[in-house]
Protein backbone atom coordinates (compact mmCIF):
# COMPACT_ATOMS: atom_id res chain seq x y z
CA UNK A 1 0.00 0.00 0.00
CA UNK A 2 2.71 2.15 0.83
CA UNK A 3 4.93 1.19 -2.46
CA UNK A 4 1.62 2.45 -4.39
CA UNK A 5 1.02 5.63 -2.71
CA UNK A 6 5.06 6.65 -3.08
CA UNK A 7 4.80 5.47 -6.67
CA UNK A 8 1.54 7.65 -7.23
CA UNK A 9 3.09 10.29 -5.72
CA UNK A 10 6.23 10.07 -7.78
CA UNK A 11 4.02 10.11 -11.29
CA UNK A 12 2.31 12.93 -10.04
CA UNK A 13 5.41 14.76 -8.93
CA UNK A 14 6.93 13.97 -12.76
CA UNK A 15 3.28 15.48 -13.96
CA UNK A 16 3.69 18.62 -12.71
CA UNK A 17 7.02 19.22 -13.46
CA UNK A 18 5.94 18.68 -16.89
CA UNK A 19 3.42 21.48 -16.94
CA UNK A 20 3.64 25.11 -17.71
CA UNK A 21 3.90 27.85 -15.11
CA UNK A 22 0.80 29.03 -14.45
CA UNK A 23 -0.57 24.93 -14.08
CA UNK A 24 2.28 24.64 -11.46
CA UNK A 25 1.47 28.13 -10.01
CA UNK A 26 -2.46 26.59 -10.01
CA UNK A 27 -1.58 23.51 -8.36
CA UNK A 28 0.02 25.61 -5.66
CA UNK A 29 -3.17 27.57 -5.19
CA UNK A 30 -5.30 24.50 -4.87
CA UNK A 31 -3.59 22.92 -2.54
CA UNK A 32 -3.50 25.85 -0.23
CA UNK A 33 -7.00 26.33 -0.59
CA UNK A 34 -7.49 22.54 -0.11
CA UNK A 35 -5.55 22.99 3.49
CA UNK A 36 -7.94 25.71 3.60
CA UNK A 37 -10.88 23.85 3.62
CA UNK A 38 -9.75 21.70 6.15
CA UNK A 39 -9.06 24.06 8.39
CA UNK A 40 -12.72 25.50 7.75
CA UNK A 41 -14.15 21.69 8.12
CA UNK A 42 -12.44 22.07 12.06
CA UNK A 43 -13.40 25.11 13.18
CA UNK A 44 -16.96 24.27 11.73
CA UNK A 45 -16.45 20.97 13.98
CA UNK A 46 -15.28 23.08 16.74
CA UNK A 47 -18.26 25.67 16.45
CA UNK A 48 -20.83 22.43 16.45
CA UNK A 49 -19.38 20.91 19.45
CA UNK A 50 -18.96 24.38 21.33
CA UNK A 51 -23.19 24.87 20.63
CA UNK A 52 -23.61 20.69 21.87
CA UNK A 53 -22.18 21.42 25.18
CA UNK A 54 -23.17 24.97 25.51
CA UNK A 55 -26.92 23.62 24.96
CA UNK A 56 -28.80 25.54 27.55
CA UNK A 57 -27.21 29.12 26.51
CA UNK A 58 -27.49 28.70 22.38
CA UNK A 59 -30.98 28.91 20.60
CA UNK A 60 -31.82 24.91 20.09
CA UNK A 61 -32.35 25.28 16.45
CA UNK A 62 -28.52 26.29 16.38
CA UNK A 63 -27.31 22.99 17.36
CA UNK A 64 -28.40 20.84 14.65
CA UNK A 65 -28.03 23.91 11.93
CA UNK A 66 -24.37 24.16 13.46
CA UNK A 67 -23.87 20.14 12.61
CA UNK A 68 -25.29 20.22 8.67
CA UNK A 69 -23.36 22.99 8.17
CA UNK A 70 -20.19 20.70 9.36
CA UNK A 71 -21.60 17.85 7.64
CA UNK A 72 -22.02 20.40 4.14
CA UNK A 73 -18.50 21.57 4.66
CA UNK A 74 -17.06 18.09 3.76
CA UNK A 75 -18.24 19.18 0.33
CA UNK A 76 -16.05 21.60 0.12
CA UNK A 77 -13.11 19.50 0.02
CA UNK A 78 -14.98 17.29 -2.78
CA UNK A 79 -15.37 20.45 -4.54
CA UNK A 80 -11.93 22.18 -4.25
CA UNK A 81 -10.35 18.79 -5.40
CA UNK A 82 -12.72 18.37 -8.63
CA UNK A 83 -11.50 21.82 -9.66
CA UNK A 84 -7.86 20.57 -9.30
CA UNK A 85 -8.58 17.61 -11.13
CA UNK A 86 -10.56 18.61 -14.04
CA UNK A 87 -8.16 21.49 -14.64
CA UNK A 88 -4.64 19.51 -14.52
CA UNK A 89 -6.37 16.66 -15.94
CA UNK A 90 -4.80 14.31 -13.66
CA UNK A 91 -6.06 12.13 -11.07
CA UNK A 92 -5.14 12.18 -7.89
CA UNK A 93 -3.30 15.45 -7.95
CA UNK A 94 -4.30 16.53 -4.48
CA UNK A 95 -2.46 16.49 -1.42
CA UNK A 96 -5.38 15.24 0.47
CA UNK A 97 -4.78 11.60 0.81
CA UNK A 98 -6.25 9.34 -1.57
CA UNK A 99 -7.34 5.56 -2.15
CA UNK A 100 -6.53 6.00 -5.77
CA UNK A 101 -4.51 2.84 -6.71
CA UNK A 102 -4.05 4.82 -10.58
CA UNK A 103 -2.63 7.78 -11.73
CA UNK A 104 -5.16 8.95 -14.33
CA UNK A 105 -4.87 11.85 -16.97
CA UNK A 106 -6.45 13.70 -19.78
CA UNK A 107 -10.24 13.09 -20.39
CA UNK A 108 -10.81 10.31 -18.02
CA UNK A 109 -8.85 12.84 -14.96
CA UNK A 110 -11.04 15.56 -16.43
CA UNK A 111 -14.36 13.66 -15.89
CA UNK A 112 -13.32 12.05 -12.29
CA UNK A 113 -13.17 15.86 -11.44
CA UNK A 114 -16.79 17.26 -13.02
CA UNK A 115 -18.04 13.57 -10.99
CA UNK A 116 -16.40 15.11 -7.73
CA UNK A 117 -17.65 18.82 -8.00
CA UNK A 118 -21.03 17.06 -8.84
CA UNK A 119 -21.41 14.77 -5.98
CA UNK A 120 -19.75 17.30 -3.90
CA UNK A 121 -22.72 19.57 -4.79
CA UNK A 122 -25.07 17.17 -4.40
CA UNK A 123 -23.83 16.40 -1.00
CA UNK A 124 -23.66 20.04 0.19
CA UNK A 125 -27.74 20.43 -1.39
CA UNK A 126 -28.95 17.41 0.57
CA UNK A 127 -27.21 19.14 4.02
CA UNK A 128 -28.68 22.32 3.13
CA UNK A 129 -32.66 20.84 2.85
CA UNK A 130 -31.83 19.12 5.87
CA UNK A 131 -30.68 22.76 7.61
CA UNK A 132 -33.48 24.04 5.96
CA UNK A 133 -35.76 21.31 6.67
CA UNK A 134 -35.22 21.27 10.70
CA UNK A 135 -35.11 25.15 11.00
CA UNK A 136 -38.63 25.31 9.15
CA UNK A 137 -39.76 22.93 11.10
CA UNK A 138 -40.79 21.23 7.76
CA UNK A 139 -41.60 17.22 8.42
CA UNK A 140 -42.46 16.19 5.24
CA UNK A 141 -39.27 17.48 3.64
CA UNK A 142 -37.05 16.13 6.78
CA UNK A 143 -38.80 12.24 6.19
CA UNK A 144 -37.77 12.57 2.61
CA UNK A 145 -34.70 13.27 3.38
CA UNK A 146 -33.69 10.96 6.26
CA UNK A 147 -35.67 7.90 3.96
CA UNK A 148 -33.44 8.83 1.18
CA UNK A 149 -30.23 8.96 3.49
CA UNK A 150 -31.24 5.44 4.90
CA UNK A 151 -31.76 3.89 1.64
CA UNK A 152 -28.16 5.53 0.25
CA UNK A 153 -26.79 4.29 3.57
CA UNK A 154 -28.38 0.77 3.35
CA UNK A 155 -27.27 0.21 -0.56
CA UNK A 156 -23.80 1.83 0.37
CA UNK A 157 -23.13 -0.75 3.35
CA UNK A 158 -24.39 -4.03 1.25
CA UNK A 159 -22.68 -3.47 -1.51
CA UNK A 160 -19.67 -2.47 0.34
CA UNK A 161 -20.12 -5.78 2.28
CA UNK A 162 -20.52 -7.78 -0.87
CA UNK A 163 -17.62 -5.91 -2.71
CA UNK A 164 -15.42 -7.28 0.24
CA UNK A 165 -16.76 -10.55 0.43
CA UNK A 166 -15.35 -10.89 -3.56
CA UNK A 167 -12.17 -9.31 -3.44
CA UNK A 168 -11.38 -11.87 0.07
CA UNK A 169 -12.51 -14.60 -1.93
CA UNK A 170 -11.04 -13.68 -5.22
CA UNK A 171 -7.45 -13.34 -3.13
CA UNK A 172 -7.86 -16.48 -1.33
CA UNK A 173 -8.37 -18.45 -4.91
CA UNK A 174 -5.27 -16.80 -6.41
Amino acid sequence: MRETRNELKSETDRYIDGLPGSHKAFHKVMNYLEVLGMGIIVIAFLFALYFSVAWKTVNPVSIPLAWFTFAACGSLLFILNGVHTAVLGAFPISILPSKASKFVTGVKAMWIGVGLIMGGLSYAAFWVMMAYGTVAANDELLRLLISLLGIALGFGIAISIVLKMVSTTLKKLS
